[in-house]
């Protein structure tokens, strides 16, 4: 009897070996899926925080659900985690370049039309100015107000550039955001003609 008590003694003993060693590979591995979906996430993490913020939060959230994962103990979900963290990556991977050419577009439209918006505008009021006087239908007053949305819209203009060139295409093509409409208005009541 002893000798039966001992043999399932052994045998409780040595599954348990078998399953601590098999919880601990399965632990490593989940461990190295979660790595490399972290390494993943590192390669587009640059242009996916320029072009595609939402979706990077997204990953960095799903990525961290996924660490919790393996502190609770949850391989399962850990490793779920970690394949829904590189569909992220793969998803930055597409998004960004495409954003960033779509971007790129936008902002070279704009500086070849705001610019002439500018200028045209510039002119007309430069001619004012030089003139003195103001055409049918306008006062002094109506053209200091223009003159003030000019200078405001101009300022717009440089800060929207000024975050181009930092390279912040995003923030440059907010920041210019209803411009060339306010620019069309200001041309049509000066008269201004590019």
């Amino acid at each position: 009897m002893a000798r039966r008590n001992r043999r399932r003694l052994n045998g409780v003993l040595g599954l348990a070996m078998l399953l601590a060693g098999c919880r601990t590979a399965q632990k490593e591995a989940t461990e190295a899926a979660v790595k490399a979906a972290e390494t993943a996430l590192s390669t587009v993490e640059g242009e996916g925080a320029k072009y595609t913020p939402e979706q990077l939060v997204a990953a960095r959230r799903m990525l961290l659900s996924a660490r919790e994962a393996i502190a609770r103990g949850d391989y399962v979900t850990a490793v779920e985690g970690a394949k829904d963290v590189a569909e992220r990556v793969r998803g930055i991977a597409v998004a960004a370049p495409a954003k960033k050419q779509e971007w790129t577009r936008a902002w070279a439209d704009l500086q070849e039309s705001i610019p002439e918006s500018l200028e045209a505008i510039q002119g007309r009021l430069e001619l004012f100015a030089r003139t003195g006087r103001v055409p049918v239908g306008m006062d002094t007053e109506i053209v200091s107000g223009a003159q003030e949305r000019y200078a405001k819209l101009n300022q717009q203009w440089v800060n929207a550039v000024t975050e181009a060139h930092k390279g912040n295409l995003g923030q440059a093509l907010k920041m210019t955001e209803g411009l060339p409409e306010r620019l069309a208005e200001l041309k049509d009541l000066l008269g201004a003609k590019p």
